[in-house]
């Protein structure tokens, strides 16, 4: 049987295609990464990189775009003492997104220490639009949070527990987590049977008010929350951990931004909508 050698040459210019293939599409998956906030090592191969595919975010707004005409922002509940809900957008910040609503002074609901709390929730448009805390499954949210209100009242983004915030009502009010402005300092707090902060609520007062950086909140494990702010330059200044309490009564979470103030009082502080991701993690 006759044995014909291989054309060296050609073996070779086959291999440098594949090669230059193999480094093109590896540098696709990076950008395509980078530009989807994921993070990655460059050391990461290129079945490694593909597999953090799984992580893409489920909702993302950019300084370039109108998240209200892109379909982003979906629907507003006038939850408790407000005559009217909307997206408002704010000039001095890239066009960032919030929650606007007028309060009703004549409403008396959900009194909470003496006094009564007007709250809006505006819904994100995600996809899909509800999710499911299952044990093996986490999300993270990030958002700049910059404060262009007065400083009364919280605002932030986070979630609900319930695909639609008012079958979630009660006479005490509703069941969520948020991450953002305290009376103008960074927080975390929990809506637990109560229209006021609960007791495990915590606020960063010696970062101090007008606080313009980074808001992170993260599952760390089937019943804890991890959060984190960094400055505007990316560091991070302070960051823990967070016990949701028994907000995991409901597996269905809907993820968006929440507003809540005293009417007794003159102001609220808004948290922009700017740059936002929220990612869904399979662990």
């Amino acid at each position: 049987m006759s044995f014909t050698p291989p054309d060296l040459s050609q073996v070779l210019t086959n291999e440098q295609l594949m090669n230059t293939r193999l480094t093109t599409l590896r540098t696709n998956l990076r950008t395509g990464l980078t530009n989807a906030g994921i993070s990655y090592s460059q050391s990461d191969t290129i079945n490694q990189l593909i597999d953090r595919y799984e992580i893409l975010p489920i909702f993302k707004t950019e300084d370039t775009e109108n998240p209200l005409t892109a379909g982003k922002l979906g629907t507003i509940y006038q939850l408790a003492n407000v005559t009217s809900g909307n997206w408002n957008v704010s000039s001095a910040s890239n066009n960032g997104y919030f929650v606007g609503y007028e309060k009703d002074t004549s409403a008396h609901e959900f009194e909470e220490q003496g006094d009564y709390y007007a709250a809006v929730f505006g819904k994100f448009n995600t996809t899909p639009g509800t999710y499911y805390y299952g044990d093996n499954n986490g999300w993270k949210i990030e958002f700049n949070l910059l404060d262009v209100g007065t400083q009364y009242g919280c605002s932030g983004i986070g979630f609900f527990v319930s695909n639609d915030p008012l079958t979630n009502r009660d006479s005490n009010g509703y069941t969520g987590v948020f991450i953002g402005l305290y009376e103008g300092y960074p927080g975390v707090w929990r809506l637990d049977d109560r229209w006021g902060l609960s007791n495990s609520s915590m606020y960063l007062d010696e970062v101090g008010r007008n606080f313009n950086g980074t808001a992170i909140l993260k599952k760390a494990d089937d019943y804890e929350l991890s959060w984190s702010f960094k400055d505007s330059n990316g560091n991070v200044i302070d960051s823990g951990t967070f016990d949701p309490g028994d907000v995991w009564n409901s597996d269905i979470i809907t993820f968006g931004m929440y507003a809540s103030y005293s009417i007794q009082q003159s102001g609220y502080c808004t948290g922009m909508i700017n740059r936002t991701t929220i990612y869904y993690e399979p662990e």
